[in-house]
């Protein structure tokens, strides 16, 4: 299975073999590591690749919304055969690297662009609900949509930033927002705050269009789940169906469910399609 990429607002993907040949691209010497611009998504220093002194390749993309990752083994130079066979041999392991939380952040009623972007987002119902707690980090220029543990955060930019969103601490399970039995899985959090206003139900961002482990685990205490995306990524949604153990529906639609209003997203979840 590749990986995807958005590339325009379409989604691209990589095999595991193109991966590897934009890899194998990358100049390394044996015990290096290097923090690069990511060829995959383009994130700014997002990407780390690691060569071993035994051979073995590691890159791995920080992006909330790249999944790029993997490994191989290359050829052995001399030297690293030699000095594998003087020691005990370890295998290095890359490390996902965290941007830690804004240590000063404020209320977001105290900051009229945050308010205004809340606004037109339709997500100022799930903050007054208590379904999401909602900062803005005045040193970042950004609002911060906390994970649920509040270990973690999305953080949108509101100041033009070439990485318009951005994530912090721990949002390996998504965000969840609201209360119910009925699960709506979306790329971003504002879309998850829009589909908590309906009653029962509970935006699942995904922060991005890939369902991790962890992920997966919080869905199991949801009887019904829907993956809402928009028309362009019908191949992805399949595969975001089979990679579920429980059964899923899959809506696609133009429409962006942060701009829709209850009656609108409850159309979309209820239209006719093939489930």
């Amino acid at each position: 299975m590749g990986v995807s990429r958005l590339s325009g607002g379409r989604s691209m993907s990589y095999s595991y073999r193109e991966q590897l040949d934009i890899i194998k691209q990358i100049s390394m010497a044996e015990g290096q590591s290097r923090s690069l611009d990511c060829p995959f998504c383009g994130g700014r220093k997002k990407f780390t690749i690691s060569k071993t002194e035994d051979g073995l390749t590691l890159w791995n993309c920080f992006r909330a919304s790249c999944p790029v990752k993997g490994s191989y083994t290359g050829k052995r130079t001399a030297s690293s055969i030699r000095k594998s066979l003087d020691r005990t041999p370890v295998v290095a392991k890359v490390e996902k690297r965290v941007t830690p939380l804004p240590p000063i952040t404020k209320n977001i009623r105290n900051e009229p662009s945050a308010l205004e972007y809340l606004t037109e987002n339709n997500c100022l119902e799930a903050y007054d609900s208590g379904y999401i707690n909602i900062r803005y980090a005045p040193a970042e220029k950004r609002v911060l949509f906390y994970a649920n543990d509040e270990e973690g955060a999305a953080g949108r930019s509101l100041a033009g930033h070439r990485s318009k969103w951005w994530s912090y601490g721990d949002v390996s399970k998504g965000i969840h927002v609201g209360i119910g039995d009925t699960a709506v899985l979306v790329e971003d959090t504002p879309s998850a705050c829009a589909v908590s206003r309906l009653k029962g139900h509970v935006g699942v961002a995904l922060l991005g269009t890939n369902i991790t482990e962890q992920i997966r685990n919080t869905l199991k205490k949801y009887t019904n789940i829907y993956i809402v995306l928009d028309n362009d990524a019908s191949v992805k949604a399949i595969e975001l169906v089979r990679s579920l153990s429980n059964s899923a529906k899959v809506r696609l639609t133009k429409d962006d469910l942060k701009y829709l209003s209850v009656m609108q997203i409850t159309e979309v979840l209820h239209a006719s399609q093939s489930d």
